[in-house]
């Protein structure tokens, strides 16, 4: 629990111990890139201290964690989109850096925990 606000503060180990707008920013657009291609996926936005997935149905589901974000994405994702998923995920790769590399990573292992 913070100190200072009260709230309770998420582990996350794609974001490490250090959580900024710029960075929730930074993975929302990461995987929204990854999804735009791929049909009938959430968009992803940044929510305060978490994100959303806004599917085109209406529903909204709440994650506090790049894991859980991912899981719940690919919770989502019908059998036929995986392969593309993942291929957007490898063809992402080969020129990430930084923290997109973390975060497409982290989605890799999601798609080969999940399915």
């Amino acid at each position: 629990m913070c100190g200072a606000c009260g709230r309770t503060v998420v582990a996350d180990d794609v974001l490490g111990p250090v959580r900024t707008l710029r960075s929730q920013h930074i993975v929302a657009q990461t995987i929204n890139a990854l999804c735009t291609a791929v049909p009938g996926l959430p968009t992803i936005q940044v929510a305060g201290d978490a994100w959303t997935l806004r599917s085109a149905t209406g529903a909204v589901q709440s994650c506090s964690t790049v894991r859980d974000l991912w899981a719940a994405l690919v919770a989502r994702v019908g059998a036929a989109a995986v392969p593309l998923l993942r291929q957007n995920i490898e063809l992402a790769l080969t020129d990430a850096v930084g923290l997109d590399r973390d975060v497409l990573l982290a989605g890799k292992k999601a798609l080969v925990t999940e399915r």
